[in-house]
C-alpha cells in the first residue's frame, strides 16, 4: 500500500522516510499504553487495605491468588495449543484430535488448560508432550509452575498464620 501512495503521488518520495519514521513512533506511544496495566495490579491492593476484617482480607488475598493462577494458566493453555498447531512435527495436539468428537474448540481449550492447571498442581494428565517444542515449552512451564506453587503455599500459610495470630491476640485482649 505504500508504494501505491508513492506512486499516486499522495506523498512525495522525501516525505516516506519521515512517515516510517512517525508510525514507529506511534507503534512506541502505543506498547507505552501497556503500562497502565500496572496499575490494575496496585488497585486490589489498595481495596485489601480498606478491608477492615481480617478474615475477609486474608480470603480476598487467597482468592486474588487463585485468580492469578487461573489467568496465567489461561496464557499458558493457550501457548500450549499454538505450539502444538505449529510444530510440523506430531504433537498432543494432533493425536488427541484424531477422534471426530473430540474437534470442538471447547474440548481443545479445556483439554489445553487442564494440561496447564495440572503443571501447577503438579499432577498428571494423560495429554503429555510429544515435539521437541512441546517438550522444552513443558520443561520451562515447569519451573515456572514450580516456583508459582512454592509461592502459593508460602502465601496462603503466611496469610493463615497472620489470621490466626490476630484472632489469638484478640482473644488475650478480651480475657
Amino acid at each position: 500500500w505504500t508504494q501505491r501512495i508513492v506512486e499516486d503521488g499522495i506523498i512525495s518520495t522525501m516525505d516516506l522516510p519521515r512517515m516510517i519514521k512517525s508510525v514507529r513512533l506511534l507503534r512506541v506511544m502505543r506498547s507505552l499504553r501497556l503500562l497502565r496495566v500496572i496499575k490494575v495490579f496496585q488497585v486490589p491492593a489498595e481495596m485489601l487495605q480498606a478491608v477492615k476484617s481480617d478474615f475477609l482480607r486474608t480470603f480476598l488475598d487467597i482468592a486474588c491468588l487463585f485468580l492469578l493462577l487461573v489467568v496465567i494458566s489461561h496464557f499458558i493453555a493457550c501457548g500450549w495449543y499454538l505450539i502444538a498447531m505449529l510444530s510440523p512435527e506430531e504433537s498432543w495436539a494432533r493425536l488427541q484430535l484424531a477422534e471426530r468428537y473430540q474437534q470442538s474448540i471447547a474440548y481443545r481449550y479445556s483439554a489445553s488448560v487442564h494440561w496447564a492447571v495440572t503443571q501447577f498442581t503438579l499432577t498428571s494428565i494423560e495429554i503429555h508432550a510429544i515435539s521437541v517444542p512441546e517438550r522444552w515449552y513443558s520443561i520451562c512451564v515447569l519451573f515456572l509452575a514450580l516456583v508459582f506453587f512454592s509461592f502459593g503455599v508460602s502465601r496462603v500459610t503466611t496469610s493463615m498464620s497472620v489470621l490466626w495470630q490476630t484472632r489469638k491476640e484478640k482473644m488475650q485482649d478480651a480475657i
